[in-house]
């Protein structure tokens, strides 16, 4: 009975230490006025980037000069779109995820966490055997 407490107060513990460790981040979100201009400026830089970023990726590349496709040409015509088209594209770009997507690993990974988490509190075993065996007698 006394084992199971103490594992309670462990787990509450440990999820104090991370509520009040993720609560203590510096509140950088501070309102003020900025010129439009130059915030239309900052986004579309930042849209570019993100478009160059994608074109500079190897397959990219490699899949452009089999389609026979200039690099210098798309990207003049990149540069030439009006800024909801530019954020539309950056958009793409970033769901395009050349390595796949990782969200899926996390999710099992939580989810076996859980799991062991549920079954280390029930205090469960799990007995393996092979399952021919033949009992030893000594």
């Amino acid at each position: 009975m006394l084992s199971f407490l103490y594992k309670k107060k462990l787990v509450f513990l440990f999820f104090l230490f991370w509520a009040i460790l993720l609560g203590i981040k510096p509140n950088l979100g501070y309102a003020g006025f900025i010129d439009s201009k130059k915030g239309f400026i900052e986004e579309r830089e930042k849209y570019l980037e993100k478009i160059e970023r994608f074109f500079q990726d190897k397959k990219v590349v490699a899949y452009l000069n089999k389609m026979g496709m200039d690099k210098e040409i798309i990207w003049e015509r990149i540069k030439n779109l009006d800024n909801e088209k530019l954020r539309e594209i950056a958009w793409r770009c970033d769901m395009l995820k050349v390595g796949g997507n990782s969200g899926v690993i996390i999710v099992i990974l939580v989810l076996l966490l859980l799991i062991f988490v549920v079954l280390y509190f029930t205090n469960y075993t799990i007995k393996i055997e092979p399952r021919n065996a033949v009992p030893r007698r000594y």
